[in-house]
């Protein structure tokens, strides 16, 4: 990891701060997340300075430009402000304007590509100690940090067994199954809306097997088992939940060790369920907001949201006709069709006010009351 950070810092003008931060013995290197977005970044530390290397792009700053350093919500906070030079056109010439930029840094390092919060406290005091010139490798700070490292590791020994990763499992499944039903009904039951006397309503039903239905019932499911897990077990489950998504559980088949892997990953990744849920409901949104109505008047769309709808009289209808089942587990519909090619049925829809028989026959004489 320190080739690739200081290969990064020669790519960016070969900073001599940035290299010297970088390739300094006695630095403090670690991966961490950046931000609410948790964007990767590598976090070099040195008694000369500390840099924060992202990609193609790496800011690095001496000490007397670091202001304060944080612990916040389990994040570590650093604010910078450093006084920048540029050459700007004036009316007599050029000359030289300085200005300060200040720069915040929230991060939590990351073991394995996995976050690890419990670092935070540690690494934030090894930061303070190299602001005030106070670091050293044999100091309590380091140390401690050192320490913590290895405890993590010893943590999760202590809390891996074959036992957790098949609850896990049961847990998931169980809890994706149910939630699959259950966002269907909730679906259904929103789009459900009252059906006015003397019309037919035409819509859509979702079931458990909708694409849409399994992808949020899952996430639903990584939600709930893993606060079931962290009820059940406290901190522990954290600290397993964590080994594993780091490929630290070993049962010496490359198949389990990998599903044992995304499963930790999945129990991890609450805010990713979160956001998956949220747009699975979103893509519900066409089905509940839209319903169609026929009517004496003729055919519309009603919509919860004042979006632009298509509304028909039975003036414009040029086809009536009973569309046959295709197959034994379908049931025959009713096709209405439009001067402007649209048409409305109710196969594999459906139907509320009454039956297809029914609708059929008060459809004619609609259509022809108004031709």
């Amino acid at each position: 990891m320190t080739l690739a950070g200081t290969a990064a810092l020669r790519r960016n003008g070969g900073d001599a701060l940035m290299l010297e931060i970088a390739n300094a013995p006695d630095a403090a290197r670690s991966d961490a997340e950046l931000g609410v977005f948790r964007k990767a970044v590598h976090v070099v530390a040195s008694p000369r300075g500390i840099a924060f290397v992202y990609g193609q792009r790496a800011e690095a700053f001496e000490w007397d430009d670091i202001r304060s350093i944080d612990v916040r919500r389990r994040s570590v906070i650093v604010r910078a402000e450093a006084i920048r030079h540029a050459v700007v056109q004036t009316k007599a010439g050029t000359e030289v304007r300085r200005s300060a930029e200040r720069f915040v840094f929230p991060f939590r390092l990351a073991l394995d590509d996995v976050v690890e919060p419990s670092l935070s406290d540690v690494f934030a005091r090894v930061l303070e100690e190299m602001r005030t010139r106070a670091f050293s490798v044999h100091g309590t700070a380091w140390h401690e940090y050192q320490n913590a490292m290895e405890r993590i590791q010893g943590e999760f020994a202590d809390q891996d067994d074959q036992v957790l990763p098949i609850a896990a499992a049961g847990l998931l499944l169980a809890f994706g199954l149910m939630g699959t039903i259950l966002v269907a009904a909730l679906v259904n039951a929103a789009s459900a809306r009252a059906v006015p006397p003397g019309a037919f309503a035409i819509g859509d039903r979702i079931g458990a097997l909708d694409p849409r239905s399994i992808i949020a019932g899952f996430a639903f499911a990584s939600l709930l088992a893993g606060w079931v897990l962290r009820l059940a077990l406290g901190r522990h489950a954290l600290v397993w939940a964590r080994g594993v998504a780091r490929g630290w559980h070993r049962t010496g088949s490359r198949a389990t060790d990998v599903a044992v892997r995304q499963l930790g990953r999945t129990l991890l990744g609450t805010s990713s369920a979160a956001a998956i849920l949220l747009l699975a409901f979103l893509t519900f949104w066409p089905n509940i907001a839209a319903t169609t109505l026929v009517d004496p008047s003729g055919v519309r769309n009603e919509v919860l949201l004042p979006f632009v709808s298509v509304d028909e009289s039975w003036r414009n209808v040029v086809e009536l006709s009973r569309v046959d089942a295709s197959s034994s587990l379908d049931r025959p519909g009713v096709r209405i069709r439009f001067a402007d090619g649209r048409e409305v049925a109710t196969y594999r829809h459906e139907l509320g006010g009454g039956s297809e028989g029914q609708l059929f026959e008060l459809a004619n004489r609609w259509w022809a009351a108004n031709r």
